[in-house]
């Protein structure tokens, strides 16, 4: 709202300028001329580097399938060396891939750029058809009153010298001829020299008239044009100017987005983050080769290469193919067969697979260890909606929903810390197979203070808090602010001014806390008391990102010694309540005004999201 009256006051202050300056019509028009070249060159600049993406991702892809061809005739080196190149080849197919996306996304951002800016076309035409409408109309008013003041001179002209013929007769002045070829052949008088002037007194008098008339629509018409036409040409123009310039910067924006995530991407691929360790062992006491890929570098899948290793198999399955055939070697028996990982990788791998108590078998079970598939805790809500293809995370949705239909009345509902180890497992199992869950109240997955604390808990891991860190301050600054009204309305802007997953995410909270405290005379918790609850959650630092992430390892530490209690010591972590979202806080000071912002949005959520 107020940002409005900010870029009103900004558009008639160009309006201003505009107007007193000569050709400022010409001027927006050339301006708005020029966004749309330069859109044009973004459109072919996308559409061509989304070709090359799309080529460069189908080459990879080939030359991937051709390499893996190639390993797969057993022609080259075993054992460790065709399993890294392997590995190798699919490592490109990933980059490949992550191309063949950009190459999509790039294309959708040229086109519709180039949607946008074929809609400012139109518009910039039929405003320049109108501006030159409204100077034709302008011209030709100037056009006639031109003619009118020719027309009064010449009749006054006649008047002026019919007036003095009539004098000079009072003055004894002989009569002049008449006008015309009688006069001038014939040197006849004029009959009637006061009717001669009277009749161009008349005419004069006509043109005169005639002169004003025209005099006065043509000032109309110019003061209409000055006053009206022209300012609404110059705003409408400024529009669409205006919208070409947030067309541009957003689509770079997104270009600029989805060119970091791809590169973030093939980073992950040529280098991933989790290290060996947490690779789970291959039933043949190695390492598989889809962990191995995950779980290492490129370089250092090369350095794990045994080339001896590799060597002295062949030398032991020649040795035994000599044996079996009487003590002579076999043509062709030199060729080891692959056991699937090298020794090398697999000795890393097996010693460290295994949790100390030895309950990784009981956890795999559970479907609580090894990278999660499609995790929902730790991203950002831009990579979540991103990938699920929905602003309001799917995790939230299904909670929330589950909360109102079997806790709204549940004294101090979201205040209650859940079970640790129940909250822990439930994350887990999100993180896992979240597709595969049911959340019904029928038979829910858990009592309503571990789903509550589910939903705490994800709110603190995202790596952006759902009040991004870029506008804490902004926020903070207007819940400080005395005076009431302005206080909402900077709050409100700063509301609107958020990523749309962050805003749609904000809206859905925000109205499923207001339920929630529609029944504040049962469950105790009002707008007060759960703003303080979701004050740290909804606008952590990072630091309780990174404590949420290492609360996940905790927990399956945790489960490990639960489903192993024959070997796993019992340790109480001592952090059951699930809910240390104020350890990121500084200062108390900002943590109030924290809980403060969130009681305004919440208290006045049915304004601001216009529910």
């Amino acid at each position: 709202m107020a940002l409005s009256a900010i870029e009103a006051e900004d558009t008639e202050q160009v309006v201003t300028q505009l107007l007193e300056l000569e050709g400022g019509l010409s001027l927006l028009l050339e301006q708005v001329k020029r966004n749309q070249n330069s859109a044009k060159d973004l459109v072919s600049f996308f559409k061509k580097r989304a070709v090359i993406e799309e080529e460069y991702g189908k080459s990879m892809q080939k030359l991937c399938h051709s390499l893996t061809e190639s390993v797969d005739r057993d022609e080259g080196k075993c054992r460790s060396f065709s399993d890294c190149i392997r590995q190798m080849a699919e490592i490109h197919g990933s980059v490949a891939s992550n191309r063949l996306a950009l190459a999509t996304h790039v294309a959708q951002v040229g086109e519709e750029l180039a949607s946008v800016m074929k809609d400012s076309d139109r518009s910039r035409r039929q405003l320049k058809d109108s501006g030159e409408r409204f100077e034709k109309q302008l011209s030709t008013a100037e056009s006639l009153l031109d003619k009118a003041r020719g027309k009064q001179e010449t009749t006054n002209d006649a008047w002026e010298r019919a007036k003095a013929v009539v004098d000079g007769i009072a003055a004894g002045a002989p009569v002049p001829p008449a006008s015309g070829a009688a006069g001038l052949f014939f040197g006849m008088a004029r009959a009637n020299p006061d009717r001669d002037e009277e009749d161009a007194r008349h005419r004069a008098a006509r043109a005169n008239d005639g002169y004003q008339t025209q005099l006065a629509a043509t000032i109309r018409a110019r003061a209409e044009f000055q006053s009206t036409h022209l300012p609404t040409l110059l705003r409408s123009l400024k529009e669409v100017n205006d919208e070409g310039d947030v067309a541009l910067q957003y689509h770079l924006s997104k270009y600029a987005f989805h060119y970091e995530q791809v590169l973030a991407a093939d980073a992950s691929s040529l280098c991933p983050a989790l290290p060996i360790a947490a690779t789970a062992a291959a039933p043949n006491g190695g390492a598989s080769s889809s962990a191995v890929g995950r779980s290492v570098g490129i370089r250092k899948l090369f350095e794990a290469m045994d080339h001896a290793g590799d060597l002295q198999a062949a030398i032991v399955k020649a040795t035994a193919a000599a044996a079996n055939n009487g003590g002579g070697m076999v043509s062709g028996s030199m060729s080891p067969t692959r056991d699937g990982v090298a020794a090398s990788l697999t000795t890393g791998a097996r010693s460290t697979s295994h949790s100390p108590n030895g309950g990784s078998g009981a956890l795999s079970s559970l479907s609580l260890v090894g990278t999660p598939a499609r995790p929902m805790f730790g991203l950002s809500l831009m990579e979540l909606a991103e990938r699920d293809d929905t602003d309001t995370p799917r995790l939230l949705v299904a909670v929330t929903r589950l909360v109102e239909e079997i806790g709204l009345e549940t004294v101090s509902v979201y205040r209650q810390p859940g079970n640790h180890m129940a909250v822990q497992k439930l994350r887990a199992l999100c993180d896992r197979d979240f597709d595969s869950l049911t959340w019904i109240a029928s038979a829910p997955l858990g009592d309503i203070p571990a789903l509550t604390s589910l939903v705490k808990l994800f709110l603190r891991s995202l790596s952006d808090s759902l009040l991004p860190r870029a506008l804490h301050r902004e926020f903070l600054t207007a819940a400080k602010t005395a005076d009431s009204r302005s206080q909402l309305l900077a709050i409100h802007d700063l509301v609107n001014r958020l990523p749309d997953p962050h805003y749609a995410t904000l809206r859905h909270l925000m109205l499923h806390l207001d339920r929630i405290a529609q029944h504040a005379g049962r469950n105790r918790m009002s707008w007060v008391n759960l703003s303080i609850v979701f004050g740290p959650c909804l606008m952590h630092s990072g630091a309780a990102a990174a404590a949420a992430t290492g609360a996940l390892a905790a927990g399956e530490n945790a489960l490990a010694a639960a489903a192993n209690p024959a070997t796993g010591k019992d340790k109480d972590g001592g952090n059951g309540s699930g809910s240390g979202g104020s350890g990121s806080v500084k200062e108390s000071t900002e943590m109030h005004f924290q809980c403060k912002v969130v009681e305004l949005i919440l208290k006045h959520s049915r304004v601001i999201f216009e529910a």
